[in-house]
């Protein structure tokens, strides 16, 4: 398992544990813990899109923390990984010390760095 942070990191706050406990001890891990079990799935119903490429414009964060990042080999070079499958990349950020809920863990500066992407956007897609 994961150790016990102590303290919590300061971006989850006591109000915002407290929600997810009640919404837990309400519904329970059924749902959450389905879309793990469904994970193996993914791969069948992807199928038609195994060969396409994502074509509208994008912008990629991440945290150098995140295991999801660093599992495929990302760490390096984010944008030459994904240029082959993303060729409309515009940007790519990896936030250092941050893990998998950057726009949690780091609001300010996942919005400091989408809100001018997303503005560039304008009259550019429909």
């Amino acid at each position: 398992g994961l150790p016990d942070p102590d303290p919590f990191p300061a971006w989850l706050s006591q109000a915002d544990l407290d929600y997810y406990v009640g919404e837990f001890t309400r519904s329970g891990f059924f749902g959450p813990l389905s879309r793990y079990r469904n994970h193996t799935r993914d791969w069948k119903f992807l199928q038609p899109f195994k060969d396409r490429r994502i074509e509208q414009p994008a912008f990629f964060i991440a945290g150098d923390r995140d295991g999801a990042f660093t599992a495929f080999g990302m760490a390096q070079d984010p944008i030459a990984t994904l240029r082959g499958q993303v060729p409309n990349l515009e940007g790519a950020h990896v936030l250092e010390g941050c893990g998998h809920w950057t726009q949690q863990e780091r609001p300010e500066e996942v919005n400091a760095l989408l809100v001018p992407w997303l503005t560039s956007l304008k009259g550019r897609v429909v």
